[in-house]
């Protein structure tokens, strides 16, 4: 699946690492106020969330705000949650496809997938 750009933000002690391509380069932290909002939201539906979704959201003002300054600030249209035992591992914010087009429910199932995969095998590689 080629995207535009992929971010991946894992919680690391308490603080949320941001990870990026070389194009971007590299780490740094993620903006808390949308972060945590972003954390509460998909710890409650446990699925992914687009930007889309965001708009229709039935949410106040201030949130949908905090929440599209946050997609903006990662050039994301969709996150896809890595779930844990307890809580979130971190999550994958996916920029738009390269071919334009928009992202299916067989895309979401793979990414899906994926996530779930990449959180087992973070939550692994704590334990050891």
């Amino acid at each position: 699946m080629q995207v535009e750009r992929v971010t991946l933000i894992i919680a690391e002690g308490g603080v949320f690492r941001l990870y990026e391509g070389k194009e971007r380069g590299g780490t740094g932290e993620a903006p808390f106020e949308g972060i945590a909002l972003l954390i509460s939201i998909l710890g409650v539906e446990k699925r992914p969330l687009s930007r889309a979704m965001v708009e229709r959201r039935e949410a106040d003002e201030a949130d949908r705000e905090v929440l599209n300054s946050f997609f903006d600030h990662l050039g994301a249209v969709l996150v896809i949650p890595l779930p844990a035992r307890e809580g979130l591992a971190g999550l994958i914010a996916l920029g738009q496809k390269k071919s334009g087009e928009l992202f299916i429910d067989e895309d979401l199932e793979l990414l899906t997938t994926m996530a779930n995969q990449a959180a087992t095998a973070i939550e692994n590689a704590r334990s050891y």
